[in-house]
């Protein structure tokens, strides 16, 4: 397929069914152009990783070539953005071992950086890579960033970090709940911070009635957002179905929209429940007259920056991000409620969620208390080690 705005014929893989060989990755191709930035995201369960890098890269200067290379297999939507973009598949898209693996994308890596031939690499994941590391020492005169979300979990120990000096700079995406931070970048001094990274900034946002007319709401009603990730970590249909009866039975004049992601790996919607498959999401948040959502790092801030009164539920089973840290943070700021357990605690968080002065309050309260985008700050540091 053609890319529009970069002249690049890009074919993507895809995982095979069938146990997979990595000595018959075929490598993608493409007509690239020499300098600029080449956006770098690991796959997560989500498309955190991806939606940061774009927030950056949006920010560049227009002049700036920009590509994505990522493995997560949502980065075909980057094409909307006007960027050319190139798929890897992830170890566990493929299978084998991870050091058969780190060897398939090194070469890979060598293939997208000799035909890119980018300025600087922004890498935006917990962990580098051995494949990139490796790779990275073969190229001196390429500047490579780091964009490392902070809130990991107490648990993880944070060995990896040693890695940053394979980079010239780290730059860390600010945490609104940063105050309860205690996780293993706490301690590093090696990063330089900015305020949360979002793909949209308040001015961006979508006026109420534009945005429910472009999604297809009512204009008339309350809307809840419920969006609980892209159900790739765990099986989200029991507390989707929870939320989804507990506003059907008692709170008749609310409607629910379920959010899937182009990630999504779930199953159809319970009955009676829109769904919405719109990227980014961000700009049309206004629809909404409140959100059941994961307190995953993009959603909980965008939703923070749109003011939308929300029930966050953790999800306790991602290997870094603390969310239910985050979750908890949110409610003891008074701006959201933290449900790690859905089917026990959402009655009692709809129940205030539903109540029109408490979401004012809570709405003004996000908005009022809210930092700021750092994707700007953050495209500015990029730029400036462009020659």
């Amino acid at each position: 397929m053609d890319v529009p705005g970069t002249g690049a014929s890009i074919r993507a893989l895809s995982a095979p069914t069938d146990p997979p060989r990595l000595a018959r990755v075929v490598a993608v191709t493409a007509a690239g152009t020499s300098g600029g930035v080449l956006l770098v995201s690991s796959n997560g369960a989500g498309m955190g990783h991806l939606t940061r890098l774009l927030a950056i890269g949006r920010r560049l200067d227009d002049d700036v070539p920009r590509t994505f290379f990522s493995l997560s297999s949502a980065v075909p939507a980057m094409a909307a953005a006007g960027a050319g973009w190139e798929y890897c598949p992830s170890a566990g898209a493929l299978g084998g071992s991870g050091a058969a693996w780190n060897d398939m994308f090194a070469e890979r890596f060598r293939l997208v950086l000799g035909t890119y031939r980018p300025s600087v690499v922004v890498f935006d994941g917990t962990w580098p890579y051995s494949g990139l590391v490796r790779v990275r020492r073969e190229v001196p005169a390429t500047r490579f960033v780091w964009s490392r979300r902070a809130m990991w979990k107490p648990s993880v120990t944070g060995d990896h970090l040693g890695l940053a000096r394979a980079f010239d700079l780290v730059v860390e995406p600010g945490e609104y709940a940063g105050a309860v931070d205690v996780g293993a970048t706490t301690r590093a001094t090696d990063a330089v911070r900015v305020a949360p990274v979002t793909l949209v900034d308040p001015e961006d946002l979508l006026p109420r009635e534009v945005a429910r007319r472009e999604l297809g709401l009512p204009e008339q009603g309350r809307a809840l957002l419920l969006t609980l990730g892209a159900g790739n970590i765990n099986d989200i249909s029991s507390d989707v179905g929870a939320v989804v009866g507990a506003v059907r039975d008692r709170h008749p004049g609310w409607t629910v929209w379920l959010t899937r992601p182009p990630i999504s790996e779930t199953g159809p919607p319970p009955e009676g429940v829109s769904t919405l498959q719109v990227y980014p999401l961000a700009r049309y948040l206004r629809a909404f007259d409140g959100a059941v959502a994961a307190a995953g790092y993009n959603a909980f801030h965008e939703l923070l920056a749109a003011g939308v009164p929300t029930v966050w539920v953790p999800n306790l089973g991602t290997t870094t991000d603390a969310q239910l840290a985050r979750a908890r943070f949110a409610q003891d700021a008074g701006v959201g409620w933290c449900v790690p357990d859905v089917p026990a605690g959402i009655d009692d968080a709809l129940a205030g969620l539903v109540d029109d002065d408490r979401r004012a309050t809570m709405a003004a309260e996000a908005v009022r208390t809210y930092p700021g985008n750092g994707a700007g700050p953050a495209a500015a540091l990029v730029g400036g080690l462009l020659p």
